[in-house]
């Protein structure tokens, strides 16, 4: 796993949420159910690498 990984990465603003949900046919505010849920409040971390939530009923079921 490459671990070098920074990516060139902005924060979404207000403006970009009903552009993507037009986009991908979703609400804004399903949209910003997904992103409390999915990233905690933080998409990226202090190094700017974006954030890989574990999941372990994932990892458990690949075993």
């Amino acid at each position: 796993m490459d671990t070098t990984f920074k990516g060139a990465a902005r924060r979404l603003d207000d403006l970009d949420l009903p552009k993507l949900g037009a986009r991908i046919g979703v609400g804004e505010d399903e949209i910003h159910a997904f992103l409390d849920v999915e990233t905690s409040g933080h998409g990226f971390e202090a190094h700017g690498r974006p954030i890989i939530l574990f999941e372990p009923h994932v990892f458990f079921r690949n075993l």
